[in-house]
Parts: structure tokens; C-alpha cells; sequence
């Protein structure tokens, strides 16, 4: 490869902050669990069919469904704490409530964890960042 060029640059998801770091977890997750050296076409046209339903979809169904189907692809399965069913028929088109997608992407991640040997740096930063907006501020009424 001598070079490249941006075919979307997903600008909807620049505009908002939870769908951007939805986005980046998306990729380092992608990164992190997909061995060096070993492309996965299927994981690379699941995290872009990801990052397109987060522009036009609620984000916890889309984390869902992408947690889902990237355990399905990496051949994991049953996960538990998930039906079979999630894992074979969850897609972006018609997800599941958010409920159930939040389900999901709980048990997910805590099932991969013991194979990401360390925390992932945007659930990290995302949920402090969550714990700071969430504060009172002052004059503020809740």
C-alpha cells in the first residue's frame, strides 16, 4: 500500500460526544481483540456498518448489536448472561430495546475482559467523564 484516502469521515458522529466515543471504543475494541498481523474482513466491514447505524440509530442498541456480533465473528458463543439468539440474529437494522442492548454489552465486555490484559482506555475515560457531567453544579437544579 503506498497510501489512502477518507471515504466517510462520519461527521454526525463528531457532532456528539457519546456517539464519538461509542465510535472509538468501537475501534479500539476491534483493535485490540483482532491479533496483529491477521486481517478480519468481516470484523472490519462489521465496525464500519457499526459506525454508519450509530449516525442514524440510538447508541446503546447499536453497542449492543456490535458487541453481539463481533463476539459471534470471533467465534465465541454461548456468552453467558445472553440468548443464542442475540448473537445470531441482533443486527442494526432491527435492534433490540435498550433494556436488553445494555444487557448485553455488560455481559459482553465482561467476558472478553479477561483477554484485554488491561482496561480499555474509552470505557475508562467515557464512564468519568459520564460521572462528571452528572454532578450538580452550582445554581443547578436537578
Amino acid at each position: 500500500m503506498t497510501g489512502g484516502g477518507l471515504v466517510d469521515g462520519h461527521p454526525k458522529l463528531r457532532a456528539e460526544w457519546v456517539r464519538l466515543t461509542s465510535a472509538l471504543f468501537f475501534c479500539e475494541w476491534t483493535d485490540r481483540l483482532t491479533p496483529l498481523l491477521h486481517p478480519s474482513p468481516e470484523k472490519f466491514d462489521l465496525l464500519a456498518l457499526a459506525l454508519v447505524a450509530l449516525e442514524n440509530h440510538e447508541t446503546a442498541m447499536v453497542r449492543g448489536a456490535f458487541l453481539a456480533q463481533f463476539a459471534r465473528l470471533a467465534g465465541y458463543g454461548p456468552i453467558p448472561g445472553v440468548r443464542a439468539e442475540v448473537l445470531d440474529a441482533w443486527d442494526f437494522v432491527e435492534p433490540l430495546a435498550a433494556p436488553e442492548a445494555h444487557k448485553v454489552e455488560r455481559q459482553v465486555i465482561q467476558f472478553f475482559a479477561p483477554l484485554l490484559n488491561r482496561p480499555l482506555k474509552t470505557l475508562v475515560q467515557g464512564r468519568a467523564l459520564q460521572r462528571f457531567l452528572d454532578k450538580p453544579r452550582v445554581g443547578q437544579r436537578r
